[in-house]
């Protein structure tokens, strides 16, 4: 007998009724935000040059925000879709050359006039449409189930509203820029609630990238806090009973659960390395800028602490520079654990080899009487 396949519940779900969600008319929740950055937020390595022009720090062929635009160039409307100069120009081309994830392949028409024909240009975006269209839905729906009260608190605020103590930064919730939250601060909020923060962690980053991705192209990959952790917070909370009632279909829909909020760590860990990528130069990262593997989230521990760790530092060192915060040691990933802190993407083969180390003592200069070497070079930030 054929063996049945079976399809994630959530994930049906989640389509039929996000796509619903997204092209019903007037169906739409507009956005509380500004259509741009605020510019206090703007980098000064960033206002060298124009949108997409000049050498300030960002790769000029994966620039999807408006930072260094005037307000008369952010008002025009985009003639050219696909160019590398353009609002969604170079966000999604020449991203799949080692197996990681991308939306489109390459659409984007290069200056020089070669490149895809107008139909290619025209399916591949169309194709971006379709997605942030289902994320968007998602997102929506998702929220629309939650108690208003509950929205109004998770309602994403400007930037600067949270305080800079710790313990403002842990009960914060999403704004725009997101909050720079370094390590030390996401494992002492998750050991002292015995990891419940660390799922209102994974909503408010999700979000805030959600929010920041909408408010600087137009356009979103990920379905934010709602879409992902408010999603798989409803599929445990209907399916674990239904597993303890010995009901079927319950083992199925707490599975599906799981395997979207994987599937969510995984583009996670995408949109991080797209952000880390255009910054690359100002961050000071080594290769191409993407730090994370995004397939290690489906490897058993410890192998997907090891990409969660760093996706938690990194992310922090990109609201850092964005907001133009001074910077801060962040001890956990700089001195005990430095493989979090690596500024090149390794591979496991260096990891277990000891080519990374994953501890402070396993450093090739280590000594006993400067054990983390605060005056010397030790490849970090």
């Amino acid at each position: 007998m054929m063996r049945k396949i079976r399809v994630p519940f959530l994930f049906v779900l989640t389509s039929t009724l996000s796509c619903a969600q997204a092209f019903a008319p007037g169906n739409r929740r507009p956005s509380s935000l500004p259509a741009s950055p605020s510019r206090s937020f703007q980098l000064s390595a960033f206002s060298g040059g124009g949108g997409g022009s000049g050498n300030n720090g960002i790769n000029r062929n994966r620039v999807s925000s408006d930072f260094g635009k005037t307000q008369q160039q952010q008002q025009q409307p985009q003639q050219q879709i696909g160019t590398s100069s353009g609002q969604y120009g170079g966000g999604y081309d020449n991203y799949n050359n080692d197996g990681d994830m991308n939306f489109g392949g390459e659409y984007g028409v290069e200056e020089d006039g070669y490149g895809p024909s107008t139909s290619q240009q025209f399916r591949s975006d169309q194709f971006l449409q379709h997605i942030s269209d289902f994320c968007i839905g998602c997102n929506d729906f998702w929220r629309g189930l939650c108690i208003p009260p509950l929205r109004d608190f998770l309602e994403t605020k400007p930037g600067g509203t949270a305080l800079s103590n710790p313990l403002s930064k842990i009960i914060a919730g999403p704004e725009y820029p997101g909050i720079s939250r370094p390590l030390w601060l996401v494992m002492a909020g998750s050991f002292a609630t015995w990891f419940n923060w660390f799922g209102y962690y994974i909503f408010v980053v999700n979000e805030e990238l959600y929010q920041y991705e909408l408010q600087t192209t137009g356009r979103v990959t990920t379905c934010g806090g709602y879409g992902t952790f408010v999603a798989y917070v409803f599929g445990v909370f209907i399916g674990a009973p239904l597993v303890w009632a010995d009901i079927p279909g319950g083992e199925f829909v707490l599975e599906s659960a799981v395997v979207w909020l994987a599937l969510s760590q995984m583009n996670l860990y995408r949109r991080v390395n797209e952000l880390t990528q255009e910054s690359r130069d100002v961050m000071g990262l080594q290769g191409d800028g993407r730090m994370l593997h995004e397939w290690w989230a489906l490897l058993p521990p410890p192998m997907n602490l090891v990409v969660g760790l760093r996706q938690i530092y990194f992310l922090s060192e990109y609201w850092r520079v964005i907001r133009g915060d001074p910077p801060a040691t962040d001890y956990i990933a700089q001195d005990w654990l430095p493989f979090v802190a690596e500024r090149r993407r390794f591979s496991l083969e260096e990891l277990w080899t000891g080519q990374v180390p994953w501890f402070w003592f396993m450093k090739s200069d280590f000594n006993f009487e400067n054990p983390f070497n605060r005056n010397q070079n030790n490849n970090r930030f």
